[in-house]
C-alpha cells in the first residue's frame, strides 16, 4: 500500500481504521475475522467505533492511547494518525525482533 503522507490526506485514509487493522493482521495480532469487523466508512461515528475496537488490540502490542486520540483520528486529523501509526509500527517491529532473537536462542521459548 502506498499512501501520500501529507497529514491532510493521510488522515482521510486512516480515519476508519481499515489500514490499522490490516497492519495488525499482517503481524498476526488479530485474525481475519477480527479484521473483518472493522467497517469501511466515512461516517465519523462508525470510524470512531472501529478505532475503539482497534485500540483494544493495539493495547496488546504495548501501544496505549486515549479515546480522545482515537476521536481525532476518526475526524481525519492526519498528524495524530501519523504519530499513532508510527507508535504502532515501532511496537510491532520491536516485538517481532524480540521474537526472532528468542527463536534463535531457544526455539522452545516460543511454544
Amino acid at each position: 500500500i502506498i499512501l501520500d503522507m501529507q497529514p491532510s490526506l493521510f488522515g482521510i485514509h486512516m480515519r476508519d481504521g481499515i489500514l490499522l487493522a490490516k497492519l495488525l493482521h499482517s503481524y498476526n495480532v488479530i485474525t481475519v475475522e477480527q479484521m473483518q469487523t472493522i467497517l469501511p466508512s466515512r461516517e465519523p461515528n462508525i470510524c470512531y467505533n472501529n478505532l475503539l475496537r482497534i485500540k483494544q488490540w493495539m493495547y496488546c502490542t504495548g501501544v496505549d492511547c486515549s479515546d480522545s486520540v482515537m476521536k481525532e483520528v476518526s475526524e481525519g486529523k492526519g498528524s495524530i494518525a501519523i504519530r499513532l501509526l508510527y507508535q504502532l509500527f515501532l511496537s510491532l517491529e520491536s516485538k517481532d525482533r524480540i521474537k526472532l532473537y528468542i527463536s534463535k536462542d531457544d526455539p522452545e521459548k516460543l511454544r
